[in-house]
Parts: C-alpha cells; sequence; structure tokens
C-alpha cells in the first residue's frame, strides 16, 4: 500500500475488515435481491418500491444514530409511504411479460425482495455512517471504507463468476454480452454507490 497517505494505511487493520463485512455483505445481498425482484415484477413497480429504502434509511438513523425527524420530513416520509402503497394498489398485479402472465405469488415474492433491499440498503448505510463518524475512538475514513467495501465486492463477484457462470466464462471470456447499455448501467450503479 505505498503511496497511500499515512492515515489511510494506519486504518487498514483486522479489526476494520471485519467490521466492514457486514454492510459488504449486505450490499451484496442487496444487489443479488434487485436481481431477483427484477425477475418477479416489472421495474416501474421494482423502482417504486425500491424508494422504501428512504424510509427504513430514517428509521435506522433514528433508532441507531439517535436522529430527530424534524416535522417536513416525518411528513414527507408519510407521504412516500402513501405514494408507494397507492401506487402499488392500484397496479396491475398480473404482469404481461415475454414468457406469460406473472403469477400473483411471483409478484409477491417480488415484493418480498424489494422490502429486502430496502432493509439491507438502509441498515448498511446507517452503519457505514456510524463508522465514518463514531465517537470514542478514531472514524473510519471513507477511503479505507471504500478500499474494504471494493475488495469484498470483487471477492463475491469473483466468486459467484466462478460457480454460477465458469464455463461459460472460459468458452466465450469475461466480457462477454457486454454492451453499450451494460456499461452505462455499471457506470450508473458505481456512480450511485460512490455519491
Amino acid at each position: 500500500f505505498t503511496g497511500l497517505p499515512a492515515y489511510v494505511t494506519q486504518q487498514l487493520t483486522p479489526t476494520n475488515s471485519l467490521k466492514l463485512l457486514l454492510p459488504a455483505a449486505l450490499y451484496i445481498l442487496q444487489n443479488n435481491l434487485t436481481i431477483f425482484c427484477l425477475s418477479h415484477l416489472d421495474a416501474p413497480t421494482y423502482q417504486v418500491l425500491a424508494q422504501l429504502k428512504l424510509l427504513t434509511t430514517a428509521g435506522f438513523s433514528v433508532f441507531f444514530l439517535r436522529k430527530r425527524l424534524h416535522r417536513m420530513q416525518k411528513i414527507a416520509l408519510v407521504l412516500l409511504v402513501a405514494g408507494v402503497s397507492v401506487f402499488y394498489a392500484c397496479g396491475d398485479t398480473h404482469v404481461e411479460t415475454a414468457g406469460g402472465e406473472r403469477s400473483w405469488s411471483s409478484t409477491m415474492k417480488g415484493v418480498v425482495g424489494a422490502v429486502g433491499v430496502a432493509t439491507s440498503s438502509g441498515f448498511a448505510g446507517v452503519y457505514l455512517e456510524y463508522m465514518m463518524k463514531r465517537t470514542g475512538e478514531s472514524p473510519v475514513s471513507p477511503h479505507v471504507i471504500n478500499l474494504y467495501m471494493s475488495l469484498y465486492g470483487i471477492v463475491s463477484a469473483a466468486a459467484t463468476v466462478y460457480l454460477k457462470d465458469g464455463s461459460a466464462v472460459s468458452e466465450r471470456g469475461l466480457l462477454s454480452g457486454y454492451n453499450a447499455v451494460v456499461l452505462l448501467m455499471i457506470l450508473s450503479s458505481a456512480t450511485g454507490g460512490v455519491l
């Protein structure tokens, strides 16, 4: 790790590595649940349900970080839940797909998955905020957090590719199927993660 600032290298410890394993695992779970949800829901329904992560993040912030929500923030959260509920209640739960109509059971699996996405995202975000701002001991640098999260993500992705698509990758190469749209989605996701 030569070339890194001293405050970063001092924080590259096994303890910090273990502390960041939980949010990394939650983000990995979130990414996999997103793929699961999109196989059971249409994209607009998933996007609306994914907004529930604002609610879970606020709830975890109040509970774990002892943050206070102002009146307008509470009203905004109530409106968010109401909007999601109205959208879903007025929507068609039998979505027509290329392979036929999705069942109510399949749709409910997608909804449960979307709630899992919102919960894992909210908790991981609040946990990382705690790690960056904690008192009593030195907080963890955002650079160190990003480094560990990236390393965990790379290991998880490599293991998934090897176990799930190892033979296809060995035949066609690691970047088979990538095009401009896929690269744009990756860039969008990475930018959102950094922000």
